[in-house]
């Protein structure tokens, strides 16, 4: 018999290959952000870019370090003990920060983000086989729990569950059990009614610029009833283009405008401000729902619970469910891909991945600073749930191959749609097809 052929990734060191060159890669990046913050490089060197690639090396090689440390040694070594104090310190220093809002902290945010990042999955990792024991446990006898009210509801409440549409959410309340389904609706109750009686103020005051860029073409959708308005006179140049009149929808998508446009038709019976903040305050409930649900995935519900009242209950929160910006779209799309995310780890289907990826892609084409939300966790979860080097290589080169792709799309095909909708709707059509063919052949 032929001795079994192994490739020359299965046969790689990667933690000696990290190990030697993780010396080199941080004085290298230490030096571009230590010249970049002197101002010696150019515009487009950006800091925060070299700073997530420092980070994403680094946990990669301490990650891959405490995997060869037995799990009872793990908690006396210092980057677990480093690692946990970070994680707690980051999180009190974002919270606190909510509050007392100083502008040092708003600056560094995205650097702290990262740190809290990094730390808390270094936590995680350390101490995975035992907390995943304990997890796994606890969520088995949920899960039997959850699906044993599940059958019992239609013999339970037969009159309910003739009706469609309240079925569905009658029965996923009493799946979850009643006392969670009644603190559920108290929390989205509390967030939607702390704002409730603001939504009618008119668009004034410091954030009056925010509505404008999103609300003007919003109105103007309605006027027009067309989604491709060309007209942006928010953006106008009063001395190349007076009237704010462009042939292409925009640098980002516009899925904020759309959804204010809809809500604006559906309901033209309210004021154009009242909508605008029912709009932004669904956008909000749909995020903490979201989250709810990928806390769950993780860990037990009583946990999600909290976790979720947290959210609802940060400022940052209540301004991004008031304000018209594009933040709500792109977080609301980045939870939803992490909570198809850790469940593509849990039941390795390759539609799970591509709709995650997907989810992150659009968020991206939404605002693309969410890449460097995006990145870093599909990293670590890539890295901590992977089956082997090959395998994890694949699938971050498969996250950037549709970022990309789905950024090139949308920059070549759906921007230029008013300028011919025709044209670009058969390509569009065409390129989907081409891309089904692949996919299933």
């Amino acid at each position: 018999m032929e001795p079994k052929k192994t490739s020359i990734l299965h046969k790689l060191n990667y933690y000696k290959v990290l190990k030697l060159s993780i010396i080199p890669i941080n004085a290298i990046l230490i030096s571009l952000l230590i010249f970049e913050l002197l101002g010696k490089l150019p515009v487009f060197w950006n800091s925060m870019i070299m700073f997530y690639i420092l980070l994403v090396f680094d946990s990669a090689f301490l990650a891959l370090r405490l995997n060869r440390i037995s799990e009872e040694k793990r908690e006396k070594d210092y980057t677990v003990f480093w690692a946990k104090y970070l994680f707690i310190l980051s999180l009190i220093i974002i919270a606190v920060n909510q509050f007392i809002q100083r502008q040092i902290i708003n600056d560094l945010t995205p650097y702290i983000i990262g740190i809290s990042i990094a730390s808390g999955f270094l936590t995680f990792f350390a101490g995975k086989e035992r907390a995943e024991k304990e997890l796994n446990d606890e969520k088995a006898s949920e899960e039997q729990a959850e699906k044993k009210r599940k059958d019992e509801f239609p013999s339970k409440f037969p009159v309910i569950n003739k009706i469609w549409g309240l079925r569905s959410i009658v029965k996923w309340m009493y799946k979850e059990g009643l006392a969670f389904s009644i603190a559920f609706v108290i929390i989205l109750l509390s967030f939607t009614l702390v704002n409730l009686p603001y939504w009618d103020y008119s668009f004034t005051g410091e954030h009056s610029l925010k509505y404008n860029g999103y609300v003007e073409p919003a109105i103007l959708m309605d006027k027009t009833n067309s989604f491709f308005p060309t007209l942006k006179f928010f953006e106008s140049n009063p001395l190349n283009n007076f009237y704010g009149n462009y042939s292409s929808i925009g640098g980002n998508l516009p899925l904020t405008e759309w959804g204010l446009f809809l809500t604006y038709k559906l309901l033209n019976q309210n004021s154009f401000e009242f909508n605008t903040r029912l709009f932004m305050n669904f956008l909000g409930i749909l995020i903490l729902v979201v989250c709810y649900l990928m806390y769950k995935e993780i860990f037990n519900k009583k946990s999600s619970l909290i976790f979720m009242f947290l959210i609802s209950i940060l400022p940052i929160m209540h301004l991004i469910s008031f304000l018209t910006v594009s933040d709500t779209i792109m977080f609301l799309f980045l939870f939803s891909s992490f909570t198809i995310l850790v469940k593509f780890t849990k039941i390795k289907k390759d539609y799970l991945l591509f709709l995650a990826v997907f989810l992150a892609s659009l968020s991206f084409i939404v605002k693309d600073t969410s890449l460097f939300f995006s990145l870093p966790v599909f990293f670590m979860v890539m890295l901590y749930k992977r089956k082997d080097f090959k395998n994890f290589l694949f699938e971050i080169l498969f996250f950037f191959v549709v970022i990309v792709s789905l950024r090139i799309f949308y920059q070549s095909i759906i921007y230029n749609f008013p300028i011919n909708k025709l044209f670009y709707l058969f390509l569009t059509l065409f390129l989907i097809i081409i891309f089904e063919l692949l996919y299933f052949y």
